[in-house]
């Protein structure tokens, strides 16, 4: 009886110190949640302008838990005030106009190469997935001005690069829908597949940067890339270690790929169901650019309309439909007095299809963003690359990707939407297109 007794004690002692340890393993790696499994972070949603204006001039940084898994500490998470200031000032020469300019030839090389693509694919009869095609694309032309790497994922569906980059925004999203992920044990084995994947990228990306610094070293010549950037912020402080400077490539892949991707398949699912906007948009291309085979960035200006159309896809879509961030010391917001360590986000989807802000919201009408109308459109009602310091550092590059991509394809190809197909959103961190923007691509013959 005694024995019984002993083993049952032990087995009670061996679970309780399990139990312990788990707990203190929770707190550990989870401490950014400030506190044990609980009730969720506090949060407040604002669809004012005065709570939307509060919240750009005087907001913390983004929820560093939904993305610290994979952006470590890059522009978009990192919350250390001084070091973000000292990271943008950087890396801000590098997605400027000045800078993106002569980047022309890239952007055309990239986008010839998924024409061909297309090309390959526009019979008359396949199934395209154009939401697919253009995170293919995407990814491509970071690759391309990020680091002068080749990748090509546009000829092949199932290529490494591809995988891991799919499995990490896969990931990066489960994350942010369930913010216990981590703490369970049932989901270690897909966690692990996952950080596998984050580890293939940032193991390419250093094996990248070390053949940079040695070509340097050399006296080699080297493109000035976004690559060529991040390697100034060693120089500016040496005591910066590389993974820090991973985090940073992490972050342009997984907020850079995706949204464009987004955008421009929105694009097309837009002007396939407006043939009057699409036939205008044409008849700018064609008298704008013709049969160009190098749209040039002065070309883009010229493209008034297509600037518009853009600009309402964005409206109607933009690439996160509820930004949010974390504050980080007490704030007033639209009269309400925030805590630290709350959620605050806007309700920017929800905004864009208000006939408060917007006339007859859910009609698509690049109208709206005509030179002399567009003044009319409040700053705090149309931000879709958000406001304030931490506006998106890629929006010049997202902008001038999408519009060289979309005007070849048009110079080109037709599309018809495929019917019955999922016209809803998926959003997640983003939001995208439930169907894919399934399409049947033709060779234009006008």
């Amino acid at each position: 009886m005694n024995t019984i007794i002993s083993i049952v004690l032990g087995i009670i002692a061996i679970l309780v110190i399990v139990f312990v340890g788990f707990l203190i393993w929770i707190s550990l790696e989870r401490r950014k949640l400030n506190h044990l499994p609980g009730p969720k972070l506090s949060s407040f949603i604002f669809g004012t302008i005065e709570g939307i204006k509060d919240f750009i001039e005087n907001g913390g940084s983004f929820a560093e838990y939904v993305t610290e898994m994979f952006m470590g500490e890059g522009l978009v998470t990192i919350n250390d005030k001084k070091k973000w200031t000292w990271k943008r000032a950087i890396l801000n020469p590098a997605f400027q106009k000045s800078h993106l300019r002569k980047l022309e030839d890239d952007f055309n090389e990239v986008s010839d190469s998924f024409m061909d693509r297309l090309e390959k694919l526009a019979d008359g009869k396949r199934v395209v997935k154009m939401l697919d095609e253009f995170n293919h694309m995407a990814l491509d032309m970071i690759a391309k001005v990020v680091y002068a790497v080749d990748l090509k994922s546009v000829d092949s569906d199932d290529n490494p690069f591809t995988r891991a980059i799919n499995k990490s925004f896969e990931g990066f999203q489960k994350n942010a829908e369930d913010k216990f992920l981590k703490l369970k044990p049932w989901k270690w084995a897909y966690i692990k597949t996952v950080t596998d994947s984050i580890q293939f990228l940032r193991n390419y990306t250093r094996e990248q940067m070390a053949k940079r610094m040695e070509a340097i070293a050399k006296g080699d010549h080297v493109q000035e890339d976004i690559l060529s950037f991040i390697l100034k912020l060693k120089e500016s402080d040496p005591e910066l270690s590389e993974e820090e400077l991973l985090d940073e490539f992490m972050t342009f892949f997984v907020a850079g790929q995706e949204t464009t991707g987004n955008l421009m398949a929105f694009m097309v699912m837009d002007l396939a169901q407006n043939p009057t906007v699409l036939s205008r948009l044409l008849r700018e291309i064609d008298q704008v650019v013709g049969k160009k085979a190098v749209i040039s960035y002065d070309d883009l200006n010229k493209l008034t309309y297509l600037d518009m159309v853009v600009k309402e896809t964005l409206r109607l879509h933009p690439p996160v439909g509820q930004p949010s961030r974390v504050t980080t010391k007490p704030m007033e917001v639209a009269g309400y007095t925030i805590p630290a360590g709350t959620m605050v986000g806007v309700a920017l989807f929800s905004i864009a299809r208000s006939e408060e802000f917007f006339d007859d919201p859910l009609t698509y009408n690049p109208e709206r963003f005509s030179p002399d109308a567009e003044k009319k459109v409040d700053t705090y009602t149309y931000f879709p690359f958000t406001l304030g310091p931490r506006t998106c550092i890629g929006r010049h590059f997202a902008d001038i990707e999408a519009k060289t991509v979309m005007t070849k394809i048009l110079q080109r190809y037709t599309f018809e939407l495929v019917k019955d197909q999922p016209m809803g959103l998926l959003e997640t961190i983003t939001i995208g297109p439930k169907g894919r923007v399934q399409c049947i691509l033709r060779i234009r013959e006008d």
